[in-house]
């Protein structure tokens, strides 16, 4: 679950952000651990977003969401972490995909300087 940590400030302005994971089997564990991280945040001088911490769960049982200050996370299909896609499937399909598409538009961003006769090869293949 990443959680989106600003720095509280008189102006309440956000100046920085940071990106947690917490992992648990259970429902009653993950909030656990997100109440004590709350409280320990606070207490260095950060503050938690609900509205930009996301959970993912896998086999889902409860319908219950978790909480961040009486405020609910809202539960995703999927999410970019530490620049890998994670699921509900586990697998890695669509971070490939992903990945896959990322080569594609840059190699396509290329395509002039492939072409271009105003390159060498040697200079090509170092790009």
């Amino acid at each position: 679950m990443p959680l989106a940590f600003s720095r509280l400030e008189e102006t309440e302005k956000t100046a920085t952000h940071a990106n947690v994971a917490l992992i648990s089997s259970r429902f009653n564990d993950l909030q656990e651990k997100t109440d004590r991280l709350v409280a320990i945040a606070g207490i260095v001088g950060l503050k938690i977003n609900p509205r930009k911490t996301k959970t993912l769960r896998m086999n889902r049982r409860r319908a219950d969401y978790i909480r961040i200050e009486g405020e609910e996370v809202e539960d995703v299909e999927s999410f970019v972490y530490l620049g890998s896609v994670l699921d509900k499937l586990g697998g890695t399909e669509a971070d490939i995909k992903r990945r896959l598409a990322l080569a594609r538009i840059a190699f396509t961003r290329l395509k002039n300087i492939w072409r271009s006769g105003r390159f060498s090869q040697k200079t090509k293949l170092r790009i």
